[in-house]
């Protein structure tokens, strides 16, 4: 997830899995793609459709961060380089004063429930966030999630079931409920608690199995009790998802029970079953042992909206500098001024300019619309650009010049101080030696040793 008030966070290495698909409790993936679509299993996708790519160990039942699971193996090698450097300090479970959460903005961490106030909680996110629409701000478009978040089988390690009122609906009449399985299964018998289950039937509820090609096999739903509604099946029907649709009255359903060929009972009370439903998200295949939803309501990188009392008729907005996920610069046109939205994180040390193609540029000021940034251009056609500048950098800066001044002064002290008492320390005299008095034939063999003897002729 971008950060707030600072680059992109980091994320842990990826760790060897105990299993080929058991999933570590409490861990999954989100996925956010910045290439183009490569794998062939995704066709439900657009193809035009540009992804945001980053990952994020997900975990809802507890505050500090578990380590990744391992990437699917439908990645290709080209795509990895795209996670960034992982975070030496998490994966080495080394401790720090502040960690990562010195540099997360409180706004957005209380919004998508990334962090924790004390610093725990890194590569978090609350399933709220994939629900109630803040990841759609953020323009994420892909999300890959391990089929345990869906669907629990009881006595299996895993993730924990949601909260008591995961997986129930309430469907008006002649409208329709979608539970998601995250993973192909062949359902042999299937089981929905109905306190009205006898009405309901009588009304004409079907329940429905969607196949992996999207198609959906209809059913006559029974009563064989009172509070259960359920399907009979001849054989096995591979599906994965279940759709309810309820008749002339309303139905409120509870979470559905299924039963595979092989008799094991899955129940889908998974943590993200109430957040993973249409027509927000919408299943798109696997990728791997992960299953691939796609956001219908994601909003693209750079978007416009109308100012108080004006229309947006003929304003158009473009990108031309930066990153496809995060634009530095956009050409705008408006005849009547216009909103810029901006799908990054709104937080201290934004800044935006208006460079219009006749005047001086202007500074915009950058507000908070949702999560993310907004900025008011007036009409014409000009250029927006934003910059960050972190808050409080240029005292920092100047702090650390002069801690770093007073560190090289200490060090230095000693040696100038020791330097100036050598200096003051009276030295002694130099020695003299009394001249030596030598007689002739002495001065004769000094001399015969230095070579300076002559012989007379």
């Amino acid at each position: 997830m971008p950060a707030a008030a600072g680059p992109p966070g980091k994320y842990p290495a990826w760790p060897r899995r105990q299993g080929p698909e058991a999933p570590s409790p409490g861990r999954g993936i989100i996925r956010r793609h910045c290439g183009r679509r490569r794998r062939q299993d995704l066709s439900p996708v657009p193809a035009n459709r540009r992804w945001r790519s980053a990952y994020a160990s997900v975990r809802f039942s507890g505050c500090r961060a578990w380590p990744r699971s391992p990437p699917p193996s439908g990645l290709d090698d080209r795509e990895l380089p795209l996670l960034g450097s992982p975070d030496l300090n998490a994966a080495s479970s080394t401790p720090s004063v502040q960690g990562y959460s010195s540099l997360v903005d409180g706004f957005y961490a209380l919004v998508t429930g990334s962090h924790q106030a004390m610093g725990d909680g890194q590569d978090v996110l609350d399933p709220r966030a994939v629900g109630d629409g803040v990841l759609d701000q953020l323009s994420t478009s892909v999300l890959l999630a391990e089929p345990a978040y869906l669907v629990t089988v009881a006595g299996r390690p895993g993730p924990a079931p949601g909260p008591p009122g995961t997986g129930r609906r309430d469907v008006a009449a002649d409208h329709r409920a979608t539970w998601y399985f995250a993973a192909p299964l062949a359902v042999s018998r299937l089981e929905v608690p109905d306190s009205d289950a006898r009405q309901d039937a009588a009304a004409g509820s079907q329940i429905g199995l969607m196949m992996p090609d999207g198609a959906t096999r209809w059913f006559r739903s029974s009563a064989p009790r009172p509070s259960l509604l359920a399907i009979s099946l001849p054989h096995p029907v591979t599906s994965v998802a279940v759709v309810a649709q309820a008749g002339g009255e309303p139905s409120h359903l509870g979470p559905l029970s299924i039963a595979d060929s092989d008799g094991t009972v899955f129940v889908a009370n998974g943590q993200l079953q109430n957040a993973l439903v249409p027509p927000r998200w919408g299943y798109a295949g696997h990728d791997g042992s992960f299953a691939v939803f796609v956001d219908h309501f994601a909003r693209r990188p750079l978007s416009l909206g109308a100012l108080p009392g004006r229309s947006t008729a003929g304003a158009s907005v473009k990108r031309v500098a930066g990153s496809a996920t995060e634009p530095a610069a956009a050409t705008v046109f408006s005849p009547h001024g216009a909103r810029v939205v901006r799908s990054v994180t709104a937080t201290a040390g934004w800044s935006a300019s208006w460079h219009p193609r006749r005047g001086p540029a202007a500074a915009l000021a950058v507000r908070r619309a949702g999560l993310v940034q907004a900025v008011d251009v007036p009409p014409g056609r000009g250029v927006v650009t934003w910059s960050y500048l972190p808050p409080w950098f240029t005292a920092g800066f100047a702090l650390s010049l002069a801690a770093t001044a007073l560190i090289l002064l200490l060090e230095a002290a000693p040696l100038l101080l020791s330097g100036r008492r050598w200096s003051r320390r009276r030295r002694p005299p130099p020695r003299t030696l009394p001249p030596v008095r030598l007689r002739p034939f002495q001065a004769a063999e000094a001399a015969a040793a230095q070579g300076d003897l002559r012989c007379a002729p």
